[in-house]
């Protein structure tokens, strides 16, 4: 194990590294997203706008809903688990959740946040199709 891994494991609770890898990917992704919606609802600069780097950054949105909903599901099988070593060990009536369900409600909120921001690029997208220059193939073409 490396000292990374090891600090990872030091700073952050037993699966949570998927959820923080997914913040830290949708944070970036709203950063290019907002820099997108500024300049094509207020300066109307489309030629700033991050047309050629879309499919990069659509590629990493995915990758980033990917990872959330990885930790989405390990919070919840962690908690699940938890849960029945719970009720088999104390036999009673009801088990508490060992987070406190921080854990599942960050998980579940790093996936929200990361499909909202994939669905406003989406639009964002569709709205300034029209005032994209269409480049397609002109490259092969030229003297």
């Amino acid at each position: 194990m490396r000292w990374r891994d090891r600090l990872a494991v030091l700073f952050f609770p037993k699966g949570m590294l998927f959820s923080v890898a997914a913040l830290g990917i949708g944070l970036i992704q709203l950063g290019a997203l907002t820099n997108d919606v500024y300049h094509f609802y207020v300066t109307y600069r489309f030629d700033l706008m991050s047309v050629n780097y879309i499919w990069l950054l659509l590629f990493w949105q995915v990758v980033g809903i990917c990872v959330a909903g990885k930790g989405v599901l390990y919070a919840e099988v962690t908690i699940a688990v938890a849960r029945r070593a719970a009720q088999r060990t104390s036999r009673a009536p009801k088990a508490q959740d060992p987070a406190g369900g921080s854990f599942r409600l960050f998980a579940w909120t790093v996936l929200l946040f990361n499909v909202v921001a994939y669905f406003g690029r989406m639009t964002l997208e569709f709205r300034a199709y029209q005032y994209r220059p269409e480049e397609y193939g002109e490259h092969w073409f030229r003297d």
